[in-house]
């Protein structure tokens, strides 16, 4: 028994938004009161443990 095929398709969805929805909800400043940047990784320990799915 054959299979039926079935040709490819392809979907586009446009998504339209207002400017402002996101433009003032936040604010990030990457340096602190004085003006300097912190450019360094902060790392923490390792996190090693067995985890039961």
């Amino acid at each position: 028994m054959k299979k039926k095929y079935f040709k490819p398709t392809v979907n586009v969805q446009k998504v339209y938004l207002e400017a402002g929805i996101a433009a003032g909800s936040a604010v990030i400043r990457p340096e602190n009161g004085d003006g300097w940047i912190h450019e360094e990784w902060t790392e923490d320990d390792d996190d090693i443990r067995d985890l039961d799915w």
